[in-house]
């Protein structure tokens, strides 16, 4: 495939490409090695997990915290903020997410002190953002409710238009409630309307415009 026939792909097929050929090099590593059947799920389960930790924890600290110099973080994140609808600011660029990923892996080596056990829980770590990436770009470009996202898109545009300092977790909110950083009050019934969606569910809706 040429590179101009990846650039036309759907945005979240990208990372699919780029991060299919290592899922596949890493269950075929442990394959080799003959795991025992319990840590299958349960590398890949601690993946997961520590996925949605991840993904809080970038988005707070990181993407609207203090860490990166201001121009950094501006390109990498809250260009997003203004304008929320851009394909190629919803999903990560794979560069940027190949140095987390690498840097994710030596963590875990570090504590496994096993390359394919790492490799491994990397694996649930990879389908956790993966997840991410279609869940992140379906809220933001399928209209109302289709693809059943309706939780998902309530809770990430509460995050956008009403309180960028709430609702960090995308795909989760597990981390939302353990750092109180959940929803701070009900959306009114006045602005909600007849089907429940936020300000802002098509963007247009009230003249209003995201935060930063």
């Amino acid at each position: 495939m040429m590179l101009g026939e990846v650039t036309r792909l759907s945005p979240p097929l990208v990372p699919v490409l780029v991060y299919a050929p290592l899922l596949a090099g890493a269950v075929a590593w442990n394959l080799s090695i003959g795991l025992r059947p319990w840590e299958w799920p349960a590398h890949l389960a601690a993946g997961l997990f520590l996925w949605t930790l991840i993904e809080y924890l970038m988005h707070r600290w990181i993407f609207h915290g203090s860490v990166l110099p201001v121009k950094t973080r501006d390109g990498l994140h809250l260009a997003h903020h203004v304008a929320p609808t851009a394909p190629e600011k919803i999903v990560a660029k794979p560069w940027f997410s190949l140095s987390i990923a690498t840097g994710i892996w030596a963590i875990l080596f570090a504590v496994l002190r096993s390359a394919p056990l790492a490799s491994l829980t990397m694996t649930g770590v990879i389908l956790g953002y993966l997840s991410y990436e279609f869940v992140h770009y379906g809220v933001h470009t399928r209209p109302g409710e289709v693809g059943g996202l309706r939780w998902w898109r309530r809770n990430h545009f509460y995050h956008h238009f009403q309180e960028p300092a709430r609702a960090f977790g995308v795909t989760s909110p597990i981390w939302d409630f353990v750092f109180r950083t959940t929803k701070a009050l009900p959306v009114p019934p006045a602005i909600a309307g007849e089907r429940g969606e936020l300000p802002g569910d098509s963007y247009t809706a009230h003249g209003r415009k995201p935060l930063v």
